[in-house]
This record gives structure tokens, C-alpha cells and sequence, in this order.
């Protein structure tokens, strides 16, 4: 714990101001849902995802992630397909998931808690989330997060016979780079 308090103290103490940019081949953003009233396990991830980030001197920090709606892969290429459908991203007219961070602070517990905003299949709403810090350096640092997301909130209420949960677990591992 005593790491992770470091991180998220040397986050905002000025040490590593400047601009960063998600380092993608180190990145991953991954899924897991259920269907089948719990039964069968679905899990997937997106294989591209691209961000960039701004520290000033006082701690605060600015950033984005955009997510390629149309990298999904759940190693199904049918599942896949369904997905990238107006049943769920419609990626034709969607692109991409974004959460754009406006606001983050360090809690006491070493956990950095951001608001910004998330938009999935064309809506935004407000979205927090908080995230563990590691690996800082002067080059880089990793943030990990695991987030709950009920998608019906985004207009995504897709749900053959009643089967499929509309809670998606998204966990996160984003490593930054200096610009």
C-alpha cells in the first residue's frame, strides 16, 4: 500500500508534469459479461486504443482514451459481428468509446478518483471511476482499473429473451508514456 500511496503522491506533486500518451502495445482494455441468467461467461477485449493525458505542476490532470469500437474481439467472430451491430456499438456510425477525464484526485486510501465523462453508441453521461497507480518513473506509469458499467444507461438494451445481464465489468490497465 505504501507504493501506491507514493504513486499517486509523486502524481500530484509536480514531479512528473507534462504531456503523456497512451503507450498502446502495453495497454489493454478488456470485458466480461454473462448470459443465459448467469450461466455462460462472455469475455472480450478491444485491440485498439489510443489516449494522451496532461499533468500540470499542481497535480491536476487532463486526459482522454478513445477506444475502436470496430477492434472487439471475443474470439467469436459471429459474437463479434453482433456487437458491432445497432443491437449493441453500431460501429458504422459509433467509432468509438471515449471517456474524456476532466478531474482526478488522490484519496487517502493511494486510489486516484477521476470524473470525466463516457460516451458508448453515440451517448454521454457523467462517469467516475477510480484507478491504482504504478510503475512511475519519469518515463511512464500505469494506471489499473475495474469498473462496473450497467449499459442500458447508453441506450444499449439489447437482451435476447431476457438472458443477457446488462452489467459489463471493464478492467483497464493503461500505461502512459512521456510525450
Amino acid at each position: 500500500m505504501a507504493d501506491t500511496r507514493n504513486a499517486a503522491t509523486r502524481l500530484q506533486d509536480g514531479s512528473l508534469a507534462g504531456t503523456w500518451v497512451l503507450a498502446t502495445e502495453q495497454t489493454t482494455v478488456a470485458f466480461r459479461s454473462s448470459s443465459l441468467w448467469g450461466l455462460i461467461k462472455a469475455r472480450g477485449r478491444f485491440t485498439q486504443v489510443h489516449g494522451e493525458g496532461t499533468l500540470d505542476g499542481g497535480g491536476a490532470l487532463a486526459g482522454r482514451m478513445v477506444i475502436d469500437v470496430a477492434s472487439v474481439d471475443t474470439d467469436n467472430a459471429k459474437r463479434d459481428k453482433h456487437l458491432r451491430s445497432t443491437d449493441f456499438f453500431d460501429a458504422t456510425t459509433n467509432c468509438h468509446i471515449t471517456f474524456i477525464a476532466t478531474d482526478v484526485s488522490a484519496g487517502n486510501d493511494g486510489r486516484l478518483h477521476f470524473n470525466g465523462e463516457l460516451t458508448i453508441a453515440g451517448q454521454s453521461h457523467p462517469f467516475s471511476c477510480e484507478a491504482t497507480i504504478s510503475d512511475v518513473d519519469e518515463t511512464g506509469f500505469t494506471l489499473t482499473a475495474s469498473v462496473e458499467i450497467d449499459r442500458s444507461q447508453w441506450g444499449i438494451h439489447w437482451k435476447k429473451m431476457g438472458m443477457t445481464n446488462m452489467q459489463t465489468g471493464v478492467d483497464v490497465e493503461a500505461r502512459f508514456s512521456r510525450a
